[in-house]
């Protein structure tokens, strides 16, 4: 997810990084195919929208002994848990009422990637609320309440420095119900620090733009977030946790064959935001070093779709989080598994991943790799080493347990979201 402020340096920045740090390593940015045109005239181009500062924070207090729990019912059960059994549609007491509609609409930049950016997000909920049996309608930047929009309503803002409140504030005296999809990192220092110490009061005080005034509740991609949010329960609403989900019409990156012998590790982001110092702890290792590539010059649908058909985008793809620190902080990992993976995840590839918080562990347990920094050459050189049939028979299981549980519309049942569109809505968030 990206930002207008201070895009432009940044990605000089990281060109700089990755010219200095991959030596001959493979990269698409400087020897292979540019899928956009011309990026280094493109405004604000930055991987996150940085108006957002944030925090870093512990995890829950008992994470870590809970953690051990999950990891334990692991070994001795081969079925990932949690199982996450579909959740049954309101019996005929509790009937949907079909006729609300949830109305999604997001903020953009002057160069209008956040459509692309967001698409992943938007796209999930749109999908999810129609397989619940209510209509939903993406508005993108039309910023007017529909003519038709009416009491009992959702209506759902995305994106989280960009902000069209008169408009929450129309749709609220409409009686519609407003929501904000948070999509930015919280838990790094930044959000907090007063003069280098944690200051939870200076963290809420930054947040008025998600206010109870103007938004009703909260849906956030990660658990570490999440914990944050609720530290400032005095002037932020309730947050409900609402990954992005599986897509079924998206770009799906070809079977792996033999006659294809590219398996690269691949980074798909910036390396700004401190990445590249994680990235170089991966260059340690031999083979992840003769096969890493970082992409950062897809903007659009088209651009994507390009990359997901060429042969040579095939491999592992690997998750830095913002501001990634080696060695990682003592204590329980906080972060979680960036929007921006869930839309890689569903072109169908192997996903490592640094350590995340243990709730969003223990989601994607059996379709994602977590793996301290130091580990990933070794993860990677695992993957590497399976036969060209035991790598595709490993990621279709992943893959259809990635979307199996995360079917869109489960993802919305297990947040308790289809109650609010019961005849008698209910709002219940744990």
């Amino acid at each position: 997810i990206f930002t207008e402020r201070g895009g432009l340096p940044l990605l000089l920045i990281s060109l700089v990084l990755v010219d200095l740090l991959v030596d001959n390593n493979f990269t698409w940015e400087r020897d292979g195919p540019d899928y956009s045109g011309s990026v280094a005239k493109r405004e604000g181009i930055a991987d996150g929208i940085e108006s957002i500062p944030a925090l870093g924070g512990v995890a829950d207090g008992d994470a870590e002994k809970e953690r051990s729990v999950v990891s334990s019912k692991l070994k001795k059960d081969p079925t990932p848990v949690p199982t996450f059994p579909p959740t049954p549609l309101p019996t005929e007491a509790f009937a949907l009422d079909k006729s609300r509609t949830v109305w999604v609409w997001q903020g953009e930049r002057r160069d209008h990637a956040l459509k692309f950016m967001y698409k992943m997000l938007q796209q999930s909920i749109i999908e999810g609320v129609q397989g619940l049996g209510v209509r939903a309608v993406f508005m993108y930047t039309n910023y007017v309440v529909p003519p038709e929009a009416k009491p009992g309503d959702l209506g759902v803002w995305v994106g989280s420095c960009i902000f069209q409140h008169p408009l929450m504030l129309a749709l609220k005296q409409k009686g519609i119900r407003t929501v904000l999809y948070q999509t930015e990192y919280m838990n790094y220092r930044s959000w907090h620090d007063t003069h280098g110490k944690a200051n939870q009061a200076s963290m809420c005080d930054k947040l008025p733009d998600w206010n109870k005034r103007y938004f009703d509740e909260i849906w956030d991609y990660g658990w570490g977030n999440i914990g944050e949010i609720k530290k400032c329960s005095a002037t932020l609403p309730d947050v409900r946790y609402v990954p992005a989900g599986y897509l079924q019409n998206w770009p799906r990156h070809p079977d792996f064959t033999s006659a294809n012998p590219n398996f690269k590790l691949i980074f798909f982001g910036s390396l700004a935001f401190d990445r590249a110092k994680c990235w170089e702890k991966v260059l340690e290792h031999p083979l992840a070093k003769a096969n890493i590539a970082n992409i950062y010059n897809i903007w659009d649908d088209r651009a994507f779709q390009g990359f997901v058909n060429d042969p040579a985008a095939q491999g592992v793809f690997l998750n830095f989080h913002k501001f990634c620190t080696y060695p990682r902080p003592p204590g329980n990992a906080t972060r979680s598994l960036e929007p921006r993976m869930s839309q890689l995840m569903s072109t169908k590839v192997f996903i490592i991943s640094e350590r995340s918080h243990w709730k969003d562990e223990a989601l994607y347990e059996g379709i994602v790799d977590f793996v301290e920094m130091h580990d990933v050459g070794k993860a990677f050189e695992k993957l590497y080493n399976l036969s060209v049939p035991e790598r595709q028979a490993l990621l279709d299981k992943r893959f259809e347990l990635y979307k199996k549980r995360f079917n869109p519309s489960e993802i919305l049942r297990r947040a308790k979201v289809h109650l609010l569109f019961q005849k008698k809505p209910v709002v219940l968030i744990d």
